[in-house]
């Protein structure tokens, strides 16, 4: 009796590990906010769609330019691309919202598979309109320093807003500003 006593005071802390470890990865996340994350991929699929309206108004008036300014022709080059990548991500981001709204079922439940493939879905739609945005706003800062704009709408431009962490995590409140300049309003100063 004696030899299994220390055998067995040994075997619970690394069995009460092992169970702390395994209990502990399915227990983060979830609690009935998958629907509201729905709500916000919808509500940032939105907010895109928006933008590729005014992204293809912007475009056009850099076509225009390049007559006036050939060294332009580059930043719409790259413009246009990026209006396409815009185009074909509004695409993929209405296909990733179905695929999310989809997850469901009782292992989904039991194993929290709904609540981490829509986290995941949400912060890579997140990441690719970044990127997007990323691209036009660097067009903007091209345009005006070829066109020599005025310091006053460069600094416009390239400007971050800024964070209120404390309420909305620096890159979702940068994802949700527009630029207040426009490139018209670049050309035309």
């Amino acid at each position: 009796m004696k030899r299994s006593e220390p055998m067995t005071s040994r075997l619970w802390p690394v069995l009460l590990l092992l169970f702390v470890i395994a209990s502990g990865c399915r227990t983060y996340g979830g609690y009935g906010t998958e629907d509201a994350t729905l709500a916000q991929i919808e509500q940032a699929n939105e907010q895109f769609t928006a933008a590729l309206s005014r992204a293809e108004t912007e475009a056009q008036v850099l076509r225009a330019a390049v007559g006036r300014y050939p060294a332009l022709a580059p930043v719409a080059a790259g413009y246009e691309e990026t209006l396409a990548r815009h185009r074909a991500l509004i695409a993929r981001h209405e296909a990733l919202l179905e695929q999310a709204a989809a997850t469901s079922g009782l292992f989904a439940w039991i194993m929290q598979t709904r609540y981490r493939t829509i986290s995941r879905i949400f912060g890579g739609l997140l990441a690719e309109q970044q990127v997007v945005y990323d691209r036009y706003l660097d067009a903007y800062e091209s345009v005006a320093r070829l066109v020599g704009a005025p310091v006053a709408w460069i600094n416009a431009v390239t400007t971050s807003p800024r964070s209120r962490y404390y309420v909305v995590p620096p890159q979702y409140e940068a994802i949700r500003q527009t630029p207040t300049v426009s490139i018209r309003d670049l050309l035309g100063s």
